[in-house]
């Protein structure tokens, strides 16, 4: 077995990783340290649960991520209904 953790896949041009819906809402979020270790695009699939007045949070904290150090941030909530 292999445990699974933080990773980034690296291909010819760009590095993507992954974080989950609770990390993003961390302090020290690990699109941070990624960021800074050159990777480009960070994926995250959220799972969290519908919760009113929640949306702009989310979109606050994704926009916060790239603004640190650009790049890409892939949200989806595969479970809420945010809108």
């Amino acid at each position: 077995t292999v445990p699974i953790g933080i990773f980034a896949v690296a291909a010819l041009d760009t590095a993507l990783a992954f974080e989950t819906c609770e990390e993003l809402f961390t302090p020290l979020a690990p699109h941070i340290a990624l960021s800074l270790d050159g990777v480009e695009i960070i994926a995250n699939g959220s799972g969290s649960h519908h919760q009113l007045r929640k949306l702009q949070t989310r979109i606050d904290l994704v926009r916060g991520a790239t603004a640190k150090a650009g790049g890409v941030y892939l949200y989806a909530n595969q479970k809420g209904c945010d809108g």
